[in-house]
């Protein structure tokens, strides 16, 4: 039994009546709650903060809905904000618009809440403010500015008087009843927003430590972000990245950990579904998807019709676009996957990654002088960017430069983690070119020793023996890439690296056996 307050006769059992209609009570308590300037004004700035970013700058429609929302909810006029007035409001539908036949808000919605996720998952997540647009609303709701409101409508609950005149007491017990019914469930809806707000940023910091983890590419650290992950999704199961961050360290873990293709694959495809039946506009969760069929299954064809979706769904696909142009590019798609690579540069001009899959594409196309700038411009955001250093590299062989070659790769040497197989292998190459023959020698070696702590494709060290011209050894390094249906065998197949082995018939067989075309 709840608490009780007794008027004129009546029970009023609020702890049940809470618990029954607390939309009616939530609704009492923010009719009463008068408007708080310094919180209304935290909101605003937050507001501006968010539509300031280039995320939101190309989506003028969803800043004009988020701006729409929020200005009606601070004009206290929340309850106006219906799917009707949006669409005539903000996308000018005509006054016999209908929403049932025109879906036009829930879609925009959709949307406009994966671009909030992807915004404070990335630049805005330090913000003190968070906007969010819960489901089955297009009421916003400010993560920040609760606690404010709390303490102001715990000051303005007046205390109730022993004494009333007599004639009004029965309306005064009832207001005051009224007024007490809609605090308990003015507090019990900010406390259970509260606990949901400081779950989600407990689990922030934890996706935060994982993702952290996981860059450093190596089967320990890539095994403690899993289980960050898994913990991550004990107590907030319904986080959709969550579930494609899970994904992605399963994938990591058979690629670069060395798990078992059947351990972990079915796995990892069901948490990247998962992700997307949560949020079906979360490009983490297509990248993910993306890297299971590319890296797991090799089924090329499954990646470019998840890509396509993709750049349909999600609200900023330049993470789509870097892994899928890539792929376009090993099916011989090479006009696709230059336009995809040069939205990739336009979406994020200052991630160097960007630049040089541009690059990339066009080094695959046979275009090696239009690959030069992109590769350099990768290199100028970042100087330790190994995959522009050695695309350079092999511009610079192409035309026999070979000290021009060494210059580059030598410049790039890189601290730590993934990037050193690719160093390895590739100035081992040029050196082997150049007749360097003790220092071809010691990258393979390098690649060796590494092969104790990661996995090593064997193309890597098929590349050094390319460059000491012993195609046999080569071939049989490219075999056994193709047996373990590692990607990078792919990806050396269809590349002018190739080009000397292209009329070999077990490099034509390597090929067959992927189902990729040659050179």
């Amino acid at each position: 039994m709840g608490k009780v307050w007794v008027t004129s006769g009546n029970v009023f059992y609020f702890e049940e009546l809470v618990a029954k209609y607390p939309i009616v009570v939530t609704w009492w308590a923010f009719m009463l709650v008068p408007g708080n300037p310094e919180a209304d004004e935290r909101i605003r700035r937050a507001l501006e903060a968010v539509l300031a970013t280039p995320l939101f700058q190309r989506a003028e429609k969803q800043s004009a809905f988020l701006r729409y929302v929020i200005e009606k909810h601070l004009a206290g006029e929340s309850a106006s904000i219906k799917e009707y007035e949006i669409g005539t409001k903000v996308y000018h539908r005509s006054d016999s618009y209908d929403p049932r036949e025109d879906p036009i808000v829930r879609v925009e919605a959709s949307r406009l809440r994966a671009r909030l996720r992807e915004y404070y998952d990335t630049t805005g997540k330090n913000d003190p403010v968070r906007i969010e647009l819960p489901k089955g609303t297009y009421i916003p709701t400010f993560d920040g500015v609760l606690a404010s409101k709390t303490t102001q409508n715990d000051a303005i609950l007046p205390p109730f008087a022993p004494v009333l005149a007599q004639p009004d007491r029965r309306v005064w017990y009832l207001l005051a009843g009224v007024v007490v019914v809609a605090g308990i469930g003015y507090w019990q809806f900010t406390d259970r927003a509260q606990r949901a707000a400081e779950v989600r940023k407990a689990s922030r910091r934890t996706f935060q430590k994982a993702s952290d983890l996981h860059a450093q590419m190596t089967p320990a650290a890539i095994k403690e972000a899993r289980l960050l992950h898994e913990a991550i999704l004990r107590s907030d199961p319904d986080w959709a990245t969550a579930h494609s961050g899970l994904s992605h360290t399963y994938i990591s873990l058979i690629s670069v950990g060395g798990a078992r293709r059947d351990d972990l694959g079915k796995t990892a495809l069901a948490e990247a579904r998962r992700s997307l039946e949560l949020d079906p506009h979360l490009a983490d969760g297509f990248a993910a998807l993306v890297r299971y069929y590319r890296d797991i299954e090799m089924d090329f064809g499954s990646v470019e019709s998840v890509c396509r979706t993709a750049l349909e769904k999600a609200p900023d696909p330049f993470q789509i676009l870097a892994n899928c142009a890539p792929v376009q590019s090993i099916r011989g798609n090479h006009e696709i996957a230059e336009l995809w690579a040069r939205d990739a540069v336009r979406i994020r001009p200052r991630w160097s990654e960007t630049w040089s899959v541009q690059a990339f594409v066009l080094w695959r196309a046979g275009r090696g002088a239009e690959a030069v700038a992109p590769a350099r411009k990768a290199i100028e955001v970042d100087p330790k960017c190994i995959g522009a250093r050695a695309i350079l590299a092999m511009i610079a062989v192409d035309k026999d430069e070979l000290e021009e070659a060494m210059r580059v790769m030598e410049e790039g040497l890189p601290s730590s983690g993934i990037d050193r197989e690719e160093w390895y292998a590739y100035r081992g190459y040029v050196a082997a070119l150049s007749g360097m023959k003790s220092e071809a020698a010691r990258m393979y070696e390098a690649l060796e020793q590494r092969s104790q702590t990661h996995i090593v494709s064997p193309i890597s060290f098929a590349r050094i023996r390319m460059g000491e011209r012993n195609t046999e050894a080569a071939l049989t390094l490219i075999e056994e890439a193709v047996r373990r249906r590692d990607v990078e065998a792919a990806m050396f197949i269809t590349s002018p690296e190739a080009l000397p082995i292209r009329n070999n018939p077990r490099y034509r067989a390597a090929a067959r056996a992927l189902g990729v075309r040659t050179f």
